[in-house]
C-alpha cells in the first residue's frame, strides 16, 4: 500500500485524483498546480499527515471549503508557501490535527479573526508553528485574538514582511 508519493516537478496544474486510499504524505512541491479539487481526498484513510504544495501557482479561489475533506482529522503538516495566496485559504479552522503551517512568501495582506484560530472553539489548536513571513500583512491591523488558539505566541512568524525589506 502506496503511503508515500513525490510528484514535486512535474508542471502538474492540479492536485491529482485517484490517489492511493492509504496514502500518508504526497508532495506535490515545484509544480504549477493552480487548484485543489474539493473532495479530491475525500477518500483516503486515515488520510494525509502531511501536504506539500509550496513554489505552485495557488489562489484563494483555487482552494475551498471542501479542497481538505478527508484530511480534517488527520493532516498535521501543510506546506503552501510560495504561492500566489491573498488570504488565507478557506478550510484551514477544519484541520483539527494541523501542527505546523507555511503560508510564508504569498501575498497574504490581512488576517481575519477567524482564518487561523475558531475564537468560540473551548480546546486549544494543535498548531505549533505559523510561518506568514514575507507576505504583505500589516501587523498593527492584526485582530487580537487572530492567534489566541495557538499555545506559544514565539510559534508565530510574522517578520520580515515584503514591504518593511524597503522600509527598515
Amino acid at each position: 500500500n502506496l503511503e508515500y508519493l513525490d510528484l514535486s516537478h512535474n508542471k502538474l496544474v492540479h492536485v491529482p485524483s485517484f490517489l492511493s486510499v492509504g496514502l500518508r504524505q504526497l508532495i506535490l512541491h515545484h509544480n504549477q498546480i493552480e487548484r485543489i479539487p474539493g473532495y479530491v481526498f475525500g477518500h483516503l484513510r486515515p488520510g494525509l499527515d502531511s501536504l506539500q504544495l509550496s513554489y505552485n501557482r495557488l489562489r484563494e479561489d483555487g482552494i475551498n471549503e471542501v479542497s481538505f475533506l478527508g484530511l480534517y482529522k488527520s493532516l498535521t503538516e501543510l506546506l503552501l508557501d510560495h504561492n500566489q495566496l491573498r488570504s488565507v485559504p478557506r478550510g484551514i479552522l477544519q484541520l483539527k490535527n494541523l501542527q505546523h503551517l507555511r503560508l510564508n512568501h504569498n501575498y497574504i495582506s490581512y488576517i481575519t479573526m477567524n482564518s487561523l484560530c475558531d475564537t468560540t472553539a473551548r480546546e486549544d489548536s494543535q498548531l505549533l508553528s505559523v510561518h506568514l513571513e514575507y507576505n504583505l500583512i500589516d501587523r498593527r491591523l492584526i485582530p487580537p485574538t487572530a492567534f489566541s488558539c495557538i499555545k506559544t505566541y514565539q510559534s508565530v512568524l510574522l517578520r520580515p514582511q515584503r514591504y518593511e525589506e524597503h522600509h527598515e
